[in-house]
């Protein structure tokens, strides 16, 4: 169930490059043009700095790629590019952009082309399956994409999706690499044989609770409960 829906998503995802790759500026000139080379992995570890917080060196750029520029400009997860972006440090992320490269320009940026950042940046989080909030993320990406008037049943979306005979012929297909009833209770069985009773306790209520619920979600939420009550 997990590979289908990461392929559904995958499905929709691909449907919004066309839309998320849209870079709205006000005044069309060289800003807009090429592809600029940005750094892959901005993180605490690979950044520099001197006694006066003055960054002096960026290391690891080994996978360095070039970019659109509504991606080269997503305001910086920090101390970990997965994680989410410190809403306190965009505004001063884009203020200092903005000073630095744009003052004294004939060059004025459209209010949505930072909007479009935000979406690179989910969008980068989704398709290099380097996130922890998949669901949350997927949902805010289509959201901002498609604007829709009412909110966005993730599940029943999927649902639909998959009644489609392409998706039907895939699900064919994963099913044929499902583990057998008697491997998946044997693997359980080893797996919690070195684990405390409380941990099985726990996955097989929310499994149950999945089961019972389509728009079931395991958010950073159940996680923080869980961490609390294996503690």
């Amino acid at each position: 169930k997990n590979r289908m829906d990461y392929c559904v998503a995958g499905h929709f995802v691909r449907q919004m490059i066309p839309l998320i790759t849209q870079q709205p500026f006000a005044i069309p000139g060289d800003f807009e043009n090429g592809y600029p080379l940005a750094h892959p992995d901005i993180s605490t570890s690979n950044i520099f700095v001197d006694s006066g917080f003055n960054i002096t060196c960026v290391i690891d750029w080994a996978f360095s790629s070039t970019v659109p520029i509504s991606t080269l400009l997503v305001t910086p997860s920090l101390p970990h590019p997965r994680d989410e972006v410190d809403a306190t440090l965009i505004p001063t992320f884009r203020a200092s952009f903005t000073h630095h490269f744009l003052e004294g320009k004939d060059i004025k940026l459209n209010p949505e082309f930072w909007e479009t950042t935000r979406r690179a940046w989910l969008f980068s989080r989704l398709v290099t399956l380097n996130s922890l909030q998949d669901y949350r993320y997927f949902t805010e990406l289509y959201m901002s994409v498609y604007k829709p008037d009412d909110d966005i049943n993730v599940p029943r979306l999927f649902k639909d999706v998959q009644k489609e005979e392409e998706f039907v012929e895939l699900a064919a297909k994963l099913a044929g690499d499902d583990r057998s009833a008697e491997e998946i209770q044997r693997e359980e069985e080893e797996y919690f044989d070195y684990s405390r009773s409380e941990r099985e306790a726990i996955a097989r209520k929310l499994t149950m609770v999945a089961g019972l619920s389509e728009g079931f979600v395991a958010d950073k939420r159940l996680w923080q409960w869980i961490e609390g009550a294996i503690a």
